[in-house]
């Protein structure tokens, strides 16, 4: 069924570097949220 909801959808979470940067991130103390929110993905999701 089409809906004009997912015309734009794009999951950020399963580009190529995401988890590299989620490392990254972690080794320099940040959060969950503070990385959910830089890298622009939710929270759940990471």
């Amino acid at each position: 069924m089409w809906s004009p909801f997912y015309k734009n959808y794009t999951n950020q979470a399963y580009k190529s570097d995401i988890n590299q940067n989620i490392i990254q991130l972690t080794k320099q103390g940040l959060g969950i949220r503070s990385t959910a929110r830089i890298l622009k993905i939710s929270a759940t999701t990471l």
